[in-house]
């Protein structure tokens, strides 16, 4: 495990030290993003917090336009000018680094034998590259992702076994301690890769069409706003997904990027954060925003490696055929994103996620799961244009 984090990092290191160095920026976003099912008990719903699938994640994010020449993003800038409408002459670019992990457990913790027929213990980290391209024209974001990571690293057993510990007194209560991490999916280390495209769409372009064109000189309304977004990944997730999201409230038009889940990668539903912007992005006065916000998707699974594996030595792994096709999953939020002046903002996000059975296996009956996320941003706008 230790030697391929390190692969991972050298090549992140000697690759960058070869390539140019990178440009002063002119915006930058530095983010935390964190997942967990004990979370639900903050807000009295015990009785939802299973502490089994996708059970904790979290994430670091950093997002600026001088990664515009970095050759990280190499793959993302090629892939879309290959498919890019021909219309489209130019579309603003932003670019993301998030370095992440996600972690899944079966029923019983105090197992420590394989449970053959329940998912199976999987942890994931990653290094992600993302690259979002916006058709300011059509008002479509266009997203091109690379992660590189491990399966079966010692991460997710260390953080979730030092949490319950200090909170089951010796084991006798609960959460209990996770006795079956032995058992996870290509335990001690196997490199995985993923690949995703996205389209975002904004369905509702009245408000911000009214402020580009100068009809209103608010920067703030209150009202709702809809997108609706596809993507697909092959790699550790080959899936297909259609996500309809709504937010109500005191709304900034030119905000439509919001992000809908950041962990996408590792929990299978969304992208990272992407930055917004309209008119000139960097010289924008800032506007603080309150609202609500949901969305729904429909997930088609061809292939999920974390509950059927990526090698047939595994202790444990469920058939590809007991996996169920077709997932919903979901999320209910709250975001507010405050001015702290006018080149620097802050935006904090609470959200209940839920989530449909995703297998079926014999012996078992097919079970919903629910977890809170808290992501946290700090956006800085720099005077140099």
């Amino acid at each position: 495990m230790v030697r391929i984090l390190y692969l991972l990092v050298s090549v992140l290191l000697t690759g960058q030290a070869l390539a140019q160095p990178l440009p002063a920026a002119r915006y930058q976003r530095f983010g935390i993003s964190y997942d967990q099912d004990y979370t639900l008990e903050w807000f009295g719903m015990k009785q939802l917090n299973e502490d089994r699938n996708y059970t904790m994640g979290f994430g670091f994010h950093y997002a600026t336009d001088a990664f515009e020449k970095c050759f990280l993003f190499a793959p993302s800038r090629w892939l879309f000018k290959m498919i890019k409408p021909k219309r489209v002459q130019y579309a603003t670019g932003f670019y993301v680094m998030q370095l992440a992990n996600g972690s899944f457990t079966p029923d019983s913790l105090p197992a420590s034998y394989p449970i053959y027929n329940d998912r199976p213990y999987a942890s994931l980290t990653y290094l992600q590259t993302t690259g979002m391209f916006l058709d300011r024209e059509k008002c479509r974001l266009y997203t091109f992702g690379l992660a590189a990571g491990a399966l079966g690293t010692g991460v997710s057993r260390e953080i979730q076994t030092a949490i319950h510990k200090g909170m089951n007194n010796n084991d006798t209560k609960d959460p209990r301690t996770p006795r079956g991490w032995h058992n996870q999916l290509s335990d001690g280390g196997a490199l995985t890769a993923l690949l995703f495209y996205q389209q975002d769409h904004l369905l509702t372009r009245g408000p911000l069409r009214r402020r580009e064109l100068g009809f209103t000189d608010r920067l703030i309304r209150f009202g709702g706003e809809w997108k609706a977004a596809g993507r697909l990944n092959l790699g550790w997730y080959n899936t297909a997904v259609a996500e309809l999201s709504w937010r109500f409230g005191w709304l900034d038009p030119r905000n439509w990027m919001y992000a809908t889940n950041p962990l996408g990668s590792s929990s299978m539903l969304f992208k990272p954060n992407a930055v917004a912007t309209m008119e000139n992005y960097y010289k924008r006065e800032k506007a603080t925003e309150l609202f609500f916000f949901a969305a729904i998707r429909g997930n088609f699974i061809g292939y999920n490696a974390l509950i059927s594996g990526q090698s047939r030595h595994d202790a444990v792994n469920l058939p590809n055929a007991w996996a169920r096709r077709g997932v919903f999953d979901g999320s209910l939020g709250f975001c507010i994103n405050p001015s702290v002046s006018s080149r620097t903002n802050f935006d904090g996000k609470l959200k209940f996620n839920f989530r449909s059975p995703e297998f079926e296996a014999p012996g078992r009956a097919p079970r919903w799961h629910y977890w809170m996320s808290i992501e946290m941003n700090v956006h800085i706008v720099n005077r140099r244009q």
